[in-house]
C-alpha cells in the first residue's frame, strides 16, 4: 500500500515506464489527489503505455480531475479507462476518444500492412523475447 510520500516517486517514473499497460491502485486509500494523484496526472501526459488506471478506494474530486487530470489527456492517448468514482462529465470523453484514435490508427496500419506488406517487411523491427513486445527501431 501507498500514501502519498511513497506514491510520489513511483508515480513520477511512470511518466518514463513503457512496459506497464494496467496499474491496480485500489485500496491505496492514503494517495490523495492533492500530492500523489496530482503527480500521477502529470505522469500521465508523458506515459505511452497505461491503458487502464484502476483508482478503485482512492479519493477524487473534481478539482483534481479539471486541473490535473484533463489536461493531462490532452497529451496522453493511450489511457482508455479510469475505474473508480471520478468524477462523471469531465474526462469521459477524452478517454473516448483516445479508444477511437486507437481503432482508427490500427485499423490505417492494417490496410497499411496489406498494401505494403513487402515495405514493411524491411522496417528494423525486434521482438523482444518474454515482454509480449516488438521495438521499432528508427
Amino acid at each position: 500500500m501507498f500514501s502519498d510520500n511513497g506514491f510520489v516517486s513511483f508515480a513520477k517514473e511512470l511518466g518514463h515506464n513503457k512496459g506497464i499497460i494496467s496499474l491496480n491502485l485500489s485500496k491505496n486509500k492514503d494517495i490523495t489527489d492533492e500530492v500523489g494523484l496530482k503527480e500521477l496526472a502529470n505522469s500521465l501526459s508523458f506515459n505511452s503505455s497505461l491503458a487502464i488506471v484502476d483508482l478503485t478506494g482512492v479519493k477524487i474530486r473534481k478539482p483534481c480531475v479539471m486541473q490535473y487530470f484533463k489536461p493531462a489527456l490532452k497529451q496522453n492517448i493511450t489511457l482508455k479507462r479510469i475505474i473508480g468514482k471520478v468524477p462523471p462529465g469531465i474526462i469521459g470523453e477524452d478517454l473516448k476518444d483516445n479508444v477511437t484514435i486507437e481503432a482508427d490508427v490500427s485499423l490505417k496500419f492494417k490496410i497499411l500492412k496489406k498494401d505494403n506488406k513487402r515495405e514493411l517487411n524491411k522496417l528494423p523491427l525486434h521482438r523482444i523475447e518474454g515482454m509480449g513486445h516488438t521495438l521499432l527501431n528508427l
